[in-house]
């Protein structure tokens, strides 16, 4: 009985050894994850200033305050790296998407209005992180995690656009008004995609503004899709309001 008693007593011993690591492991854990978010906020602001080619391991590390060993312990490689705020991107961007496109906010804004904010929206997408959006297209081919990931959030929000405006289908022109929305994102996003791989390429090439994208990209979709605009504000800032005020629609549907 005695051995059977230290038996025991030794097994609460080691049991308790055992969790003392749990417990002096959280604030390591807490340093860690304000290390690995000082890389990610160090990396998003180099690359939208000087492009993701251009930036290096030490670069990002210098700016983190942090080694580049360190660096190394969170990510393989820089490549790595940039999948990781891919994902957080993009994963905001489709989150959004699916909030803002729901019919239900929408019962209540002209079509034309609809349209307006939709390409406010894409556009403010690609003017918020110029650098970032850019490092996602260049390795669209070259990585193809990358490139399903980023074709599938545009695919997203296609589909999402396309069920928004199903029931306004008779306010639209176009003999085929599933094709055209669907063909009118992709029109979209495609003069988006190009505007951001030139702009870095040449900067003095570009001497369209943002507002101005946005106005004539509006138009023309607008047109494309044969959907009439009725008088009044017609500008972005008008757009982004529109945009601006879905939560407080739906708060009140």
């Amino acid at each position: 009985m005695p051995r059977e008693k230290h038996g025991n007593t030794a097994k609460s011993r080691t049991a308790g050894a055992r969790k003392t690591p749990k417990w002096v492991r959280l604030p390591h854990q807490a340093r860690s994850q304000e290390k690995l978010e000082r890389f990610v906020a160090a990396a998003e602001k180099l690359i939208n200033e000087k492009g993701f080619q251009a930036t290096s391991v030490p670069d990002i590390a210098r700016e983190a305050g942090c080694s580049v060993g360190l660096f190394y312990t969170r990510f393989e490689d820089k490549g790595e790296l940039l999948r990781y705020l891919l994902e957080h991107y993009l994963g905001e961007v489709e989150a959004t998407a699916r909030e803002v496109l729901q019919p239900a906010l929408w019962q209540d804004v002209a079509l034309a209005d609809m349209v307006r904010a939709f390409v406010a929206g894409m556009v403010d997408l690609h003017r918020r992180r110029p650098g970032l959006v850019l490092a996602f297209y260049e390795n669209v081919q070259s990585d193809p995690l990358i490139g399903k990931r980023v074709v599938g959030v545009h695919r997203e929000i296609e589909r999402l656009s396309a069920e928004l405006l199903a029931s306004r289908a008779s306010e639209i022109a176009h003999p085929d008004p599933s094709l055209a929305v669907r063909f009118g994102s992709r029109l979209l996003g495609g003069y988006l995609q190009q505007r951001a791989l030139i702009s870095r390429a040449l900067a003095s090439a570009e001497t369209i503004g943002w507002d101005e994208t946005t106005a004539e990209l509006t138009r023309a979709l607008l047109g494309y899709l044969g959907v009439r605009a009725p008088a009044g504000d017609a500008s972005p800032a008008s757009a982004r309001r529109v945009l601006a005020s879905l939560p407080r629609r739906r708060a009140t549907t």
